[in-house]
C-alpha cells in the first residue's frame, strides 16, 4: 500500500484505515513496518469524539484526518490550524499610486482601475457570467502595510483622528490580518488578452493583491436601516477649483485625469488631525504629482507636475 501523510475514512462503520504515516522513531528506524490497516469496531465521527483526559485526541493529533462522504468531497479536520496560504489571483492597475489620497471607502470616488487576472485563474471559464453582475465585492491584501504591527485601538478620520476605537469596529488597514473587502462597479469583462475586469469606484492602491472575486447580490447584501455607528453618513465633499498653471498643465494629459483630481481631492485626503490652511500638499496621481491647498470649504490646485518621471 502506498505511503502518504495522513489517512481517509470513507464514513461507514467497518471501514479500513488506510495507510497511516511512520512517526518519527519509525521512520529514523530502519526495520520500520508499515502499520497494519485495521476495521474501525465504531462510526468514524464516533472515533474523533473519543479523547484523553487531557482533551486531546490521539488519533487527531497524529494525522491530518480527512472525512469523505458518498459525494468523494472531503472535509479537513483540524482545529489547530493557525495560519493558512493563500495564491493572489491577480493584480490591480490603479491610478491611485501611494497610500496618501486613496478614498476612505469605496464608490466615493469614481476612480476606474482594472484588475488583471493571474495564471491559471486567468480563464475565460472563471468569469463565465459575471459581465451579468453590475458590482462585485472583492478581497484583498492591505499589501503596502502588510508589515506593519496591528494594533487593538486606531483612530480613525470620522472621528477626528485623536479618538480611539477598537480596530474591529474599524475599516483600518492595520489589523491583525491584513485583508480588505470592497464592492466596486463592474463596467466591462475584457479577453482579449488574458482577463482583465474594468471597474469603478476602487479605493485600492496601484499592485494591490486580489485574492478572490464575489458577485454583489443586491437582496443578500444590502441592508436596509443598518445601523453604521459613527459613521452613518457619507463624508462632506470640498468644492474644488484650480490655478490657471495647474489647468492648462492637466488639460495636457488624458482627458479624465482632471476628473479623478478632482474626484479624489474633493474628500479632503488629509490626516483628520491636520487642519493647517495655507499648507502645500501633494499627492501622486497617475503619473503626476499634484499640489493643492485647503481652506475650511474648498481645495485649491495650484499645480500639476508631469510627468513624475521625468523630474531630473
Amino acid at each position: 500500500m502506498r505511503r502518504r501523510k495522513g489517512f481517509s475514512f470513507s464514513g461507514q462503520e467497518g471501514d479500513l484505515i488506510e495507510a497511516p504515516c511512520y512517526s518519527a522513531s519509525e521512520q529514523s528506524s530502519s526495520s520500520a513496518r508499515p502499520i497494519t490497516p485495521k476495521r474501525l469496531e465504531c462510526s468514524p465521527t464516533e472515533v474523533l469524539k473519543k479523547r484523553t483526559p487531557s482533551g486531546a485526541n490521539p488519533l487527531r493529533d497524529r494525522y491530518n484526518i480527512q472525512l469523505g462522504n458518498n459525494n468523494n468531497q472531503n472535509f479537513f479536520m483540524n482545529d489547530r490550524i493557525n495560519s493558512f496560504n493563500f495564491s493572489k489571483i491577480g493584480i490591480v492597475h490603479s491610478p491611485l499610486r501611494e497610500k496618501f489620497g486613496i478614498p476612505r471607502q469605496p464608490g466615493l470616488a469614481a476612480v476606474d482601475a482594472v484588475i488583471e487576472l493571474l495564471p491559471p485563474f486567468a480563464s475565460a471559464d472563471a468569469v463565465n457570467g459575471l459581465e451579468q453582475f453590475s458590482h462585485i465585492w472583492l478581497t484583498f491584501v492591505f499589501h503596502a502595510v502588510a508589515e506593519r504591527e496591528w494594533k487593538t485601538l486606531v483612530r480613525p478620520p470620522r472621528l477626528g483622528g485623536n479618538a480611539k476605537i477598537g480596530v474591529f469596529a474599524s475599516r483600518s488597514t492595520h489589523r491583525p490580518n491584513p485583508i480588505g473587502l470592497s464592492v466596486v462597479e463592474l463596467r466591462k469583462v475584457e479577453m482579449n488578452n488574458g482577463v482583465c475586469l474594468h471597474i469603478r469606484g476602487a479605493d485600492l492602491l496601484d499592485g494591490t493583491p486580489i485574492l478572490d472575486i464575489k458577485p454583489y447580490i443586491p437582496y443578500a447584501d444590502a441592508i436596509q436601516n443598518a445601523r453604521a455607528g459613527y459613521a452613518q453618513e457619507p463624508p462632506p465633499r470640498l468644492q474644488v477649483c484650480w490655478s490657471d498653471e495647474a489647468l492648462i498643465a492637466v488639460q495636457q494629459k488624458a482627458n479624465d485625469l482632471k476628473k479623478i483630481i478632482e474626484e479624489v481631492l474633493s474628500l479632503d485626503p488629509r490626516p483628520a488631525y491636520q487642519d493647517e490652511p495655507g499648507r502645500i500638499y501633494g499627492v501622486h496621481i497617475a503619473d503626476c504629482n499634484v499640489r493643492f491647498r485647503i481652506d475650511s470649504e474648498s481645495v485649491e490646485i495650484v499645480g500639476v507636475v508631469l510627468p513624475i518621471q521625468q523630474i531630473p
